[in-house]
């Protein structure tokens, strides 16, 4: 979401012609006054922001080009999905289709399988699929007001107009520096390659090899047997011995 969509956030309205332009190309969804209706109470009938939910209607719409569904169903199921970030299942699915839910409740026919079928479908999973963001990011509009509203109380607004106390003053411009901080960088060293410890170790038996073969070299030349020649004594600090022997060798 670019900064321009943040500010401009709490003024925006959806209507048909916009809605329409932002459709996927291939689908042949008509905006109906109907679907714009539904739209505009997406706010009261959820208790969430309304600039949120219709950003998030928006983002979202290239799933109409995999799900073949109705615009209304669509709208139903971002509220939905939204609703559950933050309550139950059933809960979401009571809220969003308060008419059918009041329905089966009289008839007494309530019952969790409901809201797990339609959490099911397949436009709920896709959806889901693509709301898996950081917390940061789905509710970045929220914390855009936030801070404004402490830009509002450092400079001494309150919400009714009436000029607030310099100590109110002071706490939200403290608040607003430690919301607003750039991150404090931090330096992460990587040891690459080996470290002096196993270099050590490394020299060690590469020179004791060396010294090994030189010395296996000079008894072959006085005549000694290969097969009191090839045991091979390498030893390190640990004073672990290393026999190289081949397999099948009678001595």
């Amino acid at each position: 979401m670019s900064n321009d969509a943040l500010m401009n956030a709490s003024e925006q309205s959806l209507n048909k012609e916009r809605l329409q332009e932002m459709l996927p190309k291939g689908t042949s969804h008509k905006v109906t006054d109907e679907v714009i209706s539904l739209i505009s109470r997406m706010e009261e009938d959820t208790g969430l922001f309304q600039d949120y939910l219709e950003e998030s209607l928006l983002s979202y719409l290239p799933v109409l080009k995999d799900v073949k569904v109705d615009l209304p169903d669509y709208v139903n199921a971002i509220k939905y999905c939204n609703l559950k970030r933050n309550m139950s299942n059933e809960k979401a699915w009571e809220i969003t289709f308060p008419v059918k839910y009041k329905k089966l409740k009289d008839e007494g026919r309530i019952n969790s399988s409901h809201s797990s079928m339609y959490n099911g479908s397949k436009l709920v999973v896709k959806l889901d699929a693509q709301m898996m963001v950081s917390t940061h990011i789905q509710y970045a509009p929220m914390f855009h007001k936030s801070l404004m509203k402490q830009y509002e109380l450092m400079n001494g607004q309150a919400a009714d107009g009436m000029p607030v106390s310099a100590q109110v003053q002071h706490l939200a411009a403290k608040t607003l520096a430690e919301l607003t901080m750039q991150p404090i960088e931090q330096k992460v060293e990587l040891e690459i390659g080996l470290s002096d410890e196993a270099k050590s170790v490394q020299e060690q038996l590469t020179e004791q090899i060396r010294k090994a073969t030189d010395m296996q070299l000079h008894r072959l030349s006085s005549g000694e047997k290969i097969s009191t020649v090839q045991r091979l004594g390498i030893s390190l600090e640990s004073k672990d011995v290393i026999d190289v022997e081949p397999e099948g060798s009678n001595g």
